[in-house]
């Protein structure tokens, strides 16, 4: 009976190790596993952080990228723009209105092509008004044609194209005749050219002081048409004894439709 007492009593207390064992066994899995789970757990995060860096660095590549080809497309597109307007300003000089009478010529065919109209045909104030619309379009190069900047100019070298056009046909002609006639056309040519030679000698050995001589008179000219028509006839006078001081006689000229005023009524 002793004997199964002890037996007894082992077996119980074996049984209660092994529950014992079998708890810490349990526990010890538990808290391995969670150990896992939050390793793992550790481990994405780590993993997300590394992804959101790694957008972050491509977007602010991309970013950047895109700032510099937006710099590059406005430099080109800067250096693509043409001058602004303001370059155009006096690109055939600056004219004012004490000018009139300089551009006068210029200005009166601006007007009857331009415009339909002449100075005729209008008042004082009127000119003046057309003349301040023509001036601000000479000073800021948006006239129609380079004409109305400068006509002398402009005649000369439709003149130079005209002439080279005639020499080009008289080649063509010149090819259908026979040797004496083309000796004869030669030498008439050559003269032409010599002659056409001597006068542009002439011209440009003319003095500055008679070339600047001969605008005052043409400005005169235009000073004193311009006093006939607006009624001033004393200006006008006084411009005519100036252009020809030795002139005599009883009457002026005066412009197309005014009558002749003997020059001492005219004094008077």
């Amino acid at each position: 009976a002793e004997y199964m007492g002890i037996i007894a009593e082992f077996n119980m207390a074996s049984s209660r190790s092994s529950a014992s064992s079998d708890e810490s066994s349990s526990s010890s899995t538990e808290s391995s596993s969670e150990e896992e789970r939050k390793h793992r757990k550790r481990d994405k995060e780590k993993k997300s952080k590394k992804k959101t860096h790694r957008k972050d660095k491509k977007s602010k590549k991309s970013h950047k990228s895109r700032k510099d080809k937006k710099k590059k497309k406005d430099r080109s597109k800067d250096k693509e723009k043409p001058l602004a307007s303001t370059s155009t300003y006096g690109k055939y000089g600056i004219i004012r209105e004490s000018d009139l009478f300089m551009k006068r010529e210029e200005f009166e065919l601006w007007l009857r092509e331009v415009k339909s109209t002449s100075t005729e045909m209008m008042s004082h104030y009127e000119e003046r008004k057309f003349y301040a619309e023509y001036m601000e379009d000479y000073n800021t190069a948006t006239l129609p044609h380079k004409k109305y900047y400068n006509l002398q100019a402009y005649e000369a070298k439709k003149a130079g194209k005209s002439n080279a056009k005639r020499s080009i046909k008289r080649s063509a002609a010149e090819a259908n005749l026979n040797d004496e006639e083309l000796r004869k056309l030669e030498i008439k040519r050559m003269r032409d050219e010599r002659k056409l030679k001597e006068v542009q000698d002439a011209y440009s050995a003319m003095d500055r002081e008679k070339v600047v001589a001969m605008r005052e008179q043409e400005q005169l000219r235009a000073q004193m048409q311009h006093h006939w028509r607006t009624g001033n006839i004393e200006e006008a006078l006084k411009i005519q004894e100036r252009l020809a001081p030795s002139q005599t006689g009883n009457t002026v000229s005066m412009p197309l439709g005014a009558a002749a005023i003997p020059t001492s009524a005219a004094d008077e």
